[in-house]
């Protein structure tokens, strides 16, 4: 899904550092009140309430 937003990663299926940097990166962005690199509920949901903010877009 962070591929799918722009972030440059490919789905590798494994949850690795370049993952950890990449979702820490986007939390940072967009979640500022708890930044850890771990791709909980809450970062979830707001990646498929962007992603689907882009759908409606097209």
């Amino acid at each position: 899904m962070l591929a799918l937003y722009g972030y440059d990663i490919e789905a590798s299926g494994i949850y690795d550092d370049a993952t950890r940097i990449v979702v820490t990166a986007f939390q940072r962005h967009f979640r500022p009140e708890r930044v850890d690199g771990i791709a909980d509920v809450s970062t979830i949901e707001t990646l498929h309430l962007l992603l689907r903010s882009l759908q409606a877009l097209r």
